[in-house]
C-alpha cells in the first residue's frame, strides 16, 4: 500500500470521528496539532507521523471493537478481528487490509527512531480484545431468553486489564515518543495511567453498562454492597434512554452504592495525578511532554473528577 493509501485511511478514520459530533472533536485537534508542533524540526515529520498513525490506527481497533465501526468482512465477531490483528502483529505475515499496512507503517517509523513498539502494541490490542469478549457475552437484548449477562472480574483481574491498556501499552508508548527511555521515566508517569483508566471508567459508565463492560470490581460491589441486580436494572434504563434519544440521567440512573463508589474513585484519581506530577517534579521531560501531559491527561481528568466530588457528596 503506497502512502497514498495510507493516507486515505487516515482520511476515512478521521471522517468517523467526526461523524460523532463533538465527542473527538478536541482529540482530532491535539493530534493534528502533535503533527505540527510537538517535535523539533529534526525529528518532526517522523515523530509526528509516528503519533498520528498510530493514534489513528488505535482508533480503528477500538472503533471497530466497540461496534462504532462496521466489522470487516471476513470475521465472525470483533472479538475475531482483534485476534488476527494481535497475530499479524506478532508474525508480520502478508497484510490483508488497510489497518495491517498502518500497522507495519507505525513499525517501520518506531524502528527509524531508534526504538520498537511492538510489546505496546500487543498490550493494548489484548486489552481491546478482553472487552470484545465482555461484549459479546453480553450482547443479547434485555427479556430475550438468551439475555446474556454481564460479567463481574475480581480487582486483580480488572486491574491486569487495565494495566495493559494504560500503562504498558499507552503509557511506555508515549515516553518513546516524547524521545525518553521509559525504563527511566515510567514510575513517574504510571500512576498518571491509572488516574487516566479511572477517569475513562467513570465518563463512559452509562456506555460501558449499556454494552455489557462492568468495570466495578467484585471486591468494590462487596465493599459498596452493590448487587448484580442493581447493574443489570441500570443497563435496562441507559439501554432504553438511547432507544429513545435521551441523554443519559446518569444522577438519576445510578443507585447509593454506585454514587459512594463514584465518589471515591474520583478522589484515588485526584490523588494519582498529584502522585504523579509529586513524581516528575524534578525531572526535565521536555516542555512538549509537559504541555502533552497537562492538556491530554490531566486538565480533563482532574476537572471530571471534581465535578464528581461536588455531586455525589458523600
Amino acid at each position: 500500500m503506497n502512502q497514498f493509501d495510507l493516507s486515505q485511511f487516515k482520511s476515512e478514520v478521521y471522517a468517523q470521528m467526526s461523524a460523532r459530533g463533538d465527542k473527538y472533536k478536541k482529540m482530532i485537534w491535539l493530534v493534528k496539532s502533535a503533527k505540527v508542533i510537538f517535535f523539533s524540526p529534526r525529528f518532526r515529520l517522523k515523530r509526528g507521523d509516528l503519533l498520528e498513525s498510530y493514534y489513528l490506527l488505535m482508533r480503528h481497533m477500538d472503533d471497530v471493537a466497540d461496534g462504532d465501526t462496521p466489522l470487516p468482512e471476513g470475521y465472525e465477531s470483533p472479538a475475531d478481528y482483534l485476534e488476527a490483528k494481535i497475530r499479524f502483529s506478532e508474525t508480520r505475515t502478508e497484510p490483508s487490509d488497510a489497518a495491517d499496512y498502518l500497522m507495519l507503517h507505525c513499525f517501520d517509523l518506531a524502528s527509524r527512531l531508534g526504538f520498537k513498539i511492538d510489546n505496546e502494541t500487543s498490550s493494548i490490542m489484548r486489552s481491546m480484545h478482553f472487552d470484545a469478549v465482555r461484549r459479546l457475552a453480553a450482547q443479547k437484548l434485555p427479556d430475550s431468553e438468551e439475555y446474556g449477562k454481564m460479567i463481574i472480574y475480581p480487582e486483580r483481574k480488572l486491574h491486569d486489564h487495565f494495566h495493559l491498556l494504560d500503562i504498558e501499552g499507552t503509557v511506555r508508548g508515549m515516553i518513546y515518543v516524547f524521545g525518553r527511555d521509559p525504563d527511566q521515566l515510567y514510575h513517574k508517569i504510571e500512576p498518571l495511567g491509572e488516574a487516566s483508566r479511572i477517569f475513562y471508567n467513570l465518563k463512559d459508565f452509562p456506555d460501558d453498562i449499556r454494552e455489557g463492560l462492568e468495570n466495578i470490581s467484585r471486591d468494590d460491589m462487596d465493599k459498596y454492597d452493590i448487587k448484580p441486580e442493581e447493574l443489570e436494572f441500570m443497563r435496562k434504563q441507559f439501554l432504553r434512554d438511547r432507544e429513545q434519544s435521551m441523554a443519559y440521567d446518569l444522577e438519576h440512573r445510578i443507585t447509593t452504592g454506585v454514587k459512594n463508589w463514584f465518589h471515591d474513585q474520583a478522589r484515588i484519581g485526584l490523588d494519582k495525578i498529584e502522585e504523579s506530577r509529586r513524581l516528575r517534579r524534578n525531572e526535565r521531560i521536555g516542555l512538549r511532554a509537559r504541555v502533552t501531559l497537562r492538556v491530554v491527561y490531566e486538565r480533563p481528568a482532574e476537572k471530571f473528577f471534581e465535578n464528581v466530588l461536588a455531586t455525589y457528596a458523600t
